[in-house]
């Protein structure tokens, strides 16, 4: 070892004995020195340590520390600044007060340090721990493994984060917070402007118009499989200008696609009238005749909207027409007359054919004479007298007999009664049957005489008429139309409607309860307009397609910052590794290639050492694989 004392000023050597010499650390030196090295040599070692207490591991090569208390422990260390620390293979650490405790990594600015392995942190007080993290800016934080921090204060802690804007944090793993202040809550979220917050996970469950439907509530577009993507927070919302129509299931819609289905509305059509379109939005009434019709609109504190018709109980109808038959309780009316089975397998009728009482009495009849004698009705020459057509009851046929017993002898017998209907005449004679019948019962049925009512006319004539008369507002338990081979049938009862198309099949009913569709498709239903409408299938499938464009955007752009900072990273490798002259009065021109996770830069620098030794000038200018151009120009003194 060779030792060498200067007084105030570095005596001059040849160029052949600073050859000579692989390490070297000059210090600063007040008066003769006795005991201190100057310059140090080690064959075996390159290291370079400049400034007081600067110093460089002894196992280390190719190491450079400058700056009061700097110190490398490692290969192809830096470390340049005060009290600087590059602990770890081919680190750099440049600033006062800074360090890196791993391979491969950078540090720029003071108080800066980096501890994960290939991690970068640039700007005062920044700080990198995670593996292949990098912090930029001025207290940037980046804690989480190949996460990104970019701008003032801003804080990646998730592994794969990316935080970039002053005081954005990445709180979870891959997400992404770009804006002021922005942050995320949960795995995969993103969070994009100012304050804008996400904290909804992947896997939350959308708006499900086949709740009941497992085919078609599997698709994907009824719930998120990634976390959501936030723009805002509570109280504070932002448009999305500028989107296009969306083609996809995913893809967002745009208020261009919304307007249109507003136009497109909801035909109506009635058995009278129509159709007419109604746009959405508009109001539809659903009225009935406030006579026999009513309708209710209820709505339950879920949110369904129940329609109610009613059919009076009392009909007020000028006529009746059914299909095939009315049905009500024991009472049946079809085109062939009235039966009233009354639990009996052959009950009172009415047909055309006439009625057929079923061997039951007719009573509580009032006299048909109207307080008149037999001989006073007797006298009434004219048949079409009202009189006439009133009914009898056991009374009058006692006045009559009495009647006839006294007139008898000159009653001639064989001629009997005269009797006729709507259609058809005839006469009985005494003590002959007539049946009174109405078409086929049921057996299986109930009848009642609820709603009928028997009346006596007597025509001046004299021919008496008897009416079967049913309420103008009769009551039904029940009312069944038509019931063919196949089992289709529609039933009205207190309850409601239903509608069975085929024996066996599921009914379609309209109860108190709401509608019950039977599993059948309700179809062409226009696209919903306020936030309680229903919406089809093809708003489902707008929205779908426009949110999967946002996305793809979103993917696009992150993976272009991701090169850019790639990039800028090859750029300052290239840049740090641009060699320099040592010999007084020399310049040099140099080129490095720097590469970092697949981004290349290429550097070319010129340096200059004064004729005296002491000043030194660097400038450099690097372009990187993006295109993106750099440049520096340093100088320094030494003694």
């Amino acid at each position: 070892m060779k030792k060498f004392f200067l007084n105030n000023s570095l005596k001059r050597r040849t160029a052949l004995e600073v050859v000579l010499f692989s390490t070297i650390a000059i210090y600063p030196m007040i008066g003769q020195a006795k005991d201190s090295d100057l310059i140090k040599s080690n064959a075996q070692n390159l290291n370079l340590s400049v400034g007081d207490g600067a110093s460089t591991n002894a196992s280390g090569t190719y190491s450079t520390a400058i700056g009061e208390g700097a110190k490398t422990i490692g290969h192809s260390a830096l470390a340049l600044g005060t009290q600087a620390t590059a602990n770890g293979d081919n680190s750099v650490i440049i600033g006062a007060l800074s360090s890196v405790t791993s391979a491969s990594t950078v540090g720029i600015g003071a108080n800066v340090h980096v501890k994960g392995t290939g991690g970068t942190a640039i700007g005062s007080n920044s700080n990198s721990s995670g593996v292949s993290s990098i912090a930029l800016g001025y207290q940037a934080n980046s804690s989480g493994d190949s996460a990104i921090s970019i701008g003032v204060s801003t804080e990646s802690k998730g592994n794969d984060s990316i935080a970039l804007g002053d005081t954005a944090i990445a709180n979870k793993d891959r997400s992404i917070a770009i804006g002021s202040n922005a942050h995320t809550e949960v795995i995969d979220g993103i969070a994009i402007g100012t304050d804008s917050i996400v904290k909804r996970k992947a896997g939350t469950v959308g708006f499900n118009p086949y709740p009941e439907d497992k085919d078609k509530s599997s698709s994907k577009a009824f719930y998120s499989t990634g976390a959501a993507v936030s723009i805002g927070k509570e109280g504070k919302i932002r448009q999305i200008t500028h989107v296009s129509a969306g083609t996809e299931d995913t893809d967002a819609v745009n208020v261009a696609q919304l307007k249109s289905v507003i136009h497109l509305g909801l035909k109506f059509k009635g058995d009278h009238g129509g159709p007419v379109t109604n746009k959405l939005g508009s109001q539809v009434d659903i009225k009935g005749d406030n006579k026999n019709i009513t309708t209710e609109l209820k709505q339950t504190p879920t949110g369904t909207t129940i329609i109610k018709v009613e059919l009076n109980k009392d009909l007020d109808v000028n006529s009746l027409k059914a299909k095939d038959h009315i049905q009500v309780g024991d009472v049946k009316v079809d085109n062939q007359g009235i039966t009233i089975a009354n639990g009996q397998m052959h009950g009172p009728s009415l047909t055309k054919n006439g009625l057929d009482n079923a061997n039951n009495k007719i009573t509580h009849v009032a006299s048909g004479f109207d307080g008149k004698s037999f001989s006073d009705i007797e006298k009434i020459s004219n048949s079409d007298n009202e009189i006439f057509k009133n009914a009898v009851n056991v009374g009058d046929l006692t006045q009559a007999i009495k009647s006839v017993k006294t007139a008898i002898n000159h009653v001639d017998l064989t001629k009997g009664l005269d009797f006729s209907g709507n259609t058809g005449h005839g006469q009985q004679k005494l003590g002959s049957h007539i049946a009174i019948q109405g078409s086929k019962a049921d057996p299986n049925a109930v009848y009642s005489s609820e709603n009928l009512t028997t009346q006596y006319t007597q025509q001046q004539n004299g021919n008496g008429v008897i009416e079967i008369k049913m309420k103008d507002t009769p009551t039904f338990k029940a009312i069944n139309v038509g019931r063919d081979k196949t089992g289709a049938q529609t039933k009205i009862t207190q309850q409601g409607i239903t509608i069975q198309s085929h024996k066996g099949q599921p009914a379609v009913s309209l109860t108190a309860q709401g509608l019950n569709n039977g599993g059948n498709v309700i179809s062409n239903v226009a696209d919903g307009q306020a936030p309680m409408d229903a919406v089809n299938l093809r708003q489902l499938d707008g929205l779908k397609k426009e949110m999967h464009h946002i996305q793809a955007g979103i993917d696009d752009k992150i993976h272009k910052v991701s090169k850019e900072s790639r990039a800028g990273s090859a750029s300052a490798v290239a840049t740090a590794l641009l060699p320099q002259p040592f010999s007084a009065g020399r310049s040099m021109v140099g080129a490095s290639l720097g590469h970092y996770r697949d981004q290349q830069a290429i550097a070319i620098g010129v340096s200059r050492i004064s004729d005296n030794g002491k000043w030194i000038v660097k400038t450099a200018v690097s372009k990187d694989t993006q295109k993106n151009f750099g440049g520096g120009m340093s100088f320094g003194y030494q003694w």
